[in-house]
């Protein structure tokens, strides 16, 4: 991108990351989003509410998410919670996380994350 804004030829849509832009902002490479967000309110809406985050700077929108990739998993193993008495996985994570410490301990099992 700076090759092609010091030669005056840039694209309209190209795909970068939020710390990309960060150094294209200032050179006046990229423009903002706001009003079209702002304009179509069932797009913005679609998207999660930190979403925008990493394009954001001084509540300028710069760039719009292609993807979101944040997935968590949690792996256990249900026996070893059997033989602990944690009976059904917890729904929440301060559930898990209370069910799991009070289980890290002497009885042979602990939990690693």
């Amino acid at each position: 991108m700076t090759t092609l804004g010091a030669s005056g030829e840039l694209p309209d849509m190209f795909v970068a990351n939020g710390s990309m832009l960060i150094n294209y902002i200032p050179k006046g490479f990229v423009g903002t989003f706001n009003e079209a967000l702002d304009q179509d309110a069932k797009w913005k809406d679609g998207f999660l509410s930190n979403s925008f985050d990493e394009f954001t700077t001084n509540g300028k929108i710069y760039g719009v998410p292609t993807a979101m990739f944040s997935v968590h998993v949690i792996y256990y193993n249900k026996d070893i919670f059997d033989k602990v008495g944690i009976t059904s996985f917890p729904k929440t994570w301060d559930e898990f996380t209370s069910a799991v410490k009070n289980h890290d301990r002497d009885d042979g099992w602990s939990c690693q994350g």
